[in-house]
């Protein structure tokens, strides 16, 4: 297996589609490959970003997620959370290299009725 990275343009905020991204980048694609695309530009291109300047990252994360534990109950000072029944650190809730943003992992979900 060889894997091999596609290198981009800075992909700007809400700027892009994916497709017009990977149709100006990926320019030779031989059939039985896999094109691996990383959660986060997938969530740049579609806007599922939050301005930093404009919420509260703790409120954000408890309403990108399904359940969480607070940062207080571990030692990390982390909030624990489970989105999608997957258990995600802040929920998936990215600051780095999101130029004064939130990157949000994957469309939020309705919380489960108890």
């Amino acid at each position: 297996m060889q894997v091999a990275p596609v290198k981009t343009n800075r992909i700007a905020i809400r700027s892009q589609c994916l497709f017009e991204v990977l149709d100006r980048h990926l320019h030779s694609f031989e059939d039985g490959s896999i094109l691996a695309i990383t959660s986060k530009l997938v969530a740049v291109c579609e806007g599922r970003v939050a301005a930093i300047e404009q919420c509260d990252k703790e409120a954000l994360i408890q309403r990108e997620c399904d359940w969480f534990l607070p940062a207080t109950s571990n030692r990390y000072r982390v909030m624990l959370t489970i989105k999608c029944q997957r258990l995600l650190p802040s929920a998936g809730v990215d600051e780095s290299n999101g130029d004064g943003h939130y990157i949000l992992w994957m469309p939020a979900r309705r919380r489960p009725h108890h």
